[in-house]
């Protein structure tokens, strides 16, 4: 595999969202997470890699982080991966990294028969 380069996350990016504006927050986020799925979650170096300044990437990092979108220096890039909703979840980070939503552990939910007994458990 080639060394990445901000050209190919960005060329990416617009392909995934051509009515996305370069200046955007939105467009800059999604770089952001896009590169930090191939260089890593390292703030030094994706600012190093994106130009951006630390200041804006240390507030994205924090909300990626208390949401596990970054796990330490990893990046939770599977679900962008999944065959029906990757694209979804790929957005959906990009929203958690503008602060426009948080990512909840989904709790068991218990489903009742006529007797009211459980029946079965639905994650």
């Amino acid at each position: 595999m080639k060394e990445p380069t901000l050209k190919m996350v960005e060329t990416e990016i617009k392909r995934l969202d051509p009515k996305l504006e370069v200046d955007s927050k939105g467009f800059k986020i999604a770089v952001l997470l896009l590169a930090s799925a191939l260089i890593g979650a390292n703030m030094r170096r994706l600012s190093k890699f994106t130009g951006y300044p630390l200041k804006f990437i240390r507030a994205i990092a924090r909300r990626c982080r208390k949401n596990k979108v970054w796990i330490g220096g990893r990046v939770n890039s599977e679900p962008w991966f999944e065959k029906k909703l990757g694209g979804i979840n790929f957005w959906l980070d990009v929203c958690v990294g503008k602060g426009y939503v948080r990512k909840r552990e989904a709790k068991p939910i218990q489903t009742r028969g006529q007797a009211g007994n459980p029946i079965k458990e639905v994650r």
